[in-house]
């Protein structure tokens, strides 16, 4: 462009010469000399003007300064590497068109420091044999340097957005990357720390292609991103990293076995003020394995159709908090009709917390499901299930369990508020437990030992209250020992008496009572009233309610009928001594 400007400026030098050839002894030599060298400047000058020869001529070349870009690269394979430190390539809003004969990458450095890339547009061509392993950008052992409002198209097949190896410390802003390949995605980050990526969007179209993929690279950030997938086993983010961060990022995926985000083997992942949504089959918004000690923080998770919102499994010491998690229900294809996945399930991992969190669903499936993973915490949180079969609260083999301070409701038929199940030792405190559906139990417990309810209040239509702060430790403390088959220690055999005057009670006294009724007025209707009345109440109150009320009852007629006679008897006595 410089040489074009050149001619043009100064009217070259051919022109200059023609007018010297008036004069002497070879002026017709001397004129066809510069006419000849007139006309192959201005063949060489429109050569330049129409094909940008010295455009492309920077094709797969090295450069060693910084530069701008003053029109457009159409390479046929790669584009521009950078060979030198400090070094700043502004694009100047060009276009780089690379990848499509041989591959290659746009715009490439290999053990650089201090490179700048700014204002670039890089396309991937389409066709050709350049469609496989053609990054955008690739960096090698490049540090401590910055990529800056570039925009990014590809179409090959494992050919990324930009692809990092073994790059430290490097910061990218205001990029955007569409990839329209498989098994390839947005950006790559292999054995690559503290990189942190701000106002970047992620959109990828095509299967088996990660959005932000990241392998061995510790302490990376996304923030103020925006994360999108719409095939097959595409998820948003793929983590087997430590330290990873995400702030105030939108992620959304709709390919069936899209993950919004997967960590695998990864700690002290962080996640707050973003937003996930997953509508694909067998999807969750998060899936953690063998991730410890993940937070996720004023977020909100959702899933459509049969997806989960979050699974963690040997994932311990995970905290989520201030956060809403929701799915929306089942998905019917063909008349059939498919249970989605829990919103929260925790598996084999100890000493979790949820607390503030606002679980609802509408399927068939539990709200939250807590399997084999002890000290799980769940405080200040409401957890509703609007669909049949629905469990609020699914414990299952998870000792030492704490609720409290929390809200539970659930709305359909043979929908529990909380299953404990071999879940011993947990503590239930200052919690509100609704269910309204048919056949729904507020709580039910099956061979859970030690475990306490204190300040429960038990709500719902239909609900019937299956345990209390008293029958929870009496029935399984004495009773769990006895089936078992264990040997019962002194405070088990209190409990099994305990439990045996509460059955005598509730079952004596009113029979008591209504064979008294009975027998003085021979009306077999309301005896069987009296004797129904505490069973009624069992089902609709606490059970040490009823036990006083079957006592009172026969108390009430014992005294109308029994003690009226004995007094009647008394007087006629009395009156037969005095005559």
């Amino acid at each position: 462009m410089d040489l074009i400007r050149y001619l043009v400026d100064r009217k070259s030098f051919a022109v200059n010469y023609l007018a010297k050839c008036n004069d002497g002894n070879h002026a017709n030599i001397c004129k066809t000399f510069a006419l000849c060298y007139n006309v192959f400047l201005m063949v060489l000058f429109a050569a330049l003007c129409a094909s940008q020869v010295w455009a492309d001529g920077l094709c797969n070349t090295t450069i060693y300064k910084s530069m701008t870009l003053e029109t457009d690269l159409n390479c046929s394979d790669g584009g521009i590497e950078i060979g030198s430190d400090n070094v700043a390539l502004d694009c100047n809003g060009h276009t780089i068109y690379y990848g499509r004969l041989m591959g290659g990458n746009g715009l490439e450095a290999r053990e650089r420091n201090n490179v700048s890339i700014n204002n670039c547009k890089l396309v991937q061509k389409e066709g050709g044999m350049g469609q496989y392993f053609a990054n955008a950008i690739f960096f090698y052992s490049v540090n401590n340097s910055r990529i800056q409002n570039v925009e990014i198209t590809t179409f090959g097949t494992s050919s990324y957005g930009m692809s990092f190896f073994e790059s430290e410390n490097n910061a990218m802003e205001g990029c955007r990357i569409a990839t329209h390949g498989s098994s390839g995605g947005g950006i790559n980050l292999a054995n690559s720390d503290n990189n942190i990526f701000r106002r970047t969007v992620v959109s990828t179209s095509g299967a088996s292609s990660h959005a932000v993929r990241m392998t061995g690279s510790k302490s990376c950030a996304f923030i103020n991103a925006k994360i999108s997938t719409s095939e097959e086993k595409s998820p948003g983010f793929f983590y087997n990293s430590n330290g990873i961060g995400l702030l105030q990022t939108d992620i959304s995926c709709s390919g069936s076995e899209s993950d919004g985000i997967i960590l695998q083997n990864s700690t002290l992942f962080s996640l707050a003020n973003s937003a996930i949504s997953v509508s694909g089959e067998y999807s969750y918004d998060l899936r953690a394995d063998s991730s410890p000690k993940l937070q996720v923080n004023a977020s909100s998770l959702t899933a459509l159709g049969t997806s989960g919102a979050l699974l963690l499994s040997f994932s311990p010491e995970s905290r989520i908090s201030s956060s809403n998690i929701s799915t929306s229900g089942v998905v019917s294809e063909g008349g059939e009709s498919r249970t989605p996945a829990n919103a929260i399930l925790l598996s084999n991992s100890e000493n979790c917390q949820f607390v503030q969190i606002n679980v609802t669903t509408k399927g068939k499936t539990d709200a939250i499901r807590i399997f084999s993973s002890q000290g799980a915490r769940i405080k200040d949180s409401a957890i509703s299930t609007r669909g049949d079969y629905a469990n609020a609260l699914n414990i299952e083999t998870s000792p030492r369990a704490m609720i409290s301070l929390s809200s539970i409701s659930t709305y359909g038929r043979n929908s529990n508020g909380i299953i404990l199940f071999y879940s011993p030792n947990t503590a239930i405190t200052l919690v509100n437990i609704s269910s309204y559906g048919l056949f729904a139990e507020n709580l039910i417990m099956r061979n859970s030992l030690n475990t306490t309810a204190i300040k429960v209040n038990y709500g719902g239509a239909s609900a019937r209250k299956t345990m209390d702060e008293l029958l929870i430790v009496i029935r399984e403390q004495g009773l769990v020992d006895k089936l078992m088959g264990q040997p019962m220690n002194t405070l088990s055999i209190m409990l099994g008496f305990v439990i045996f005057l509460f059955f005598f009670t509730l079952f004596a006294f009113p029979f008591a009572a209504a064979y008294l009724y009975y027998k003085n007025t021979k009306n077999p209707t309301i005896s069987l009233i009296i004797f129904l009345i505490p069973f009624f109440l069992l089902a609709t109150t606490r059970p040490y309610i009823s036990a006083l009320i079957s006592i009172a009852l026969f108390y009430l007629v014992h005294s109308r009928y029994v003690k009226a006679r004995e007094m009647k008897i008394s007087i006629t006595n009395l009156l037969k001594g005095k005559k």
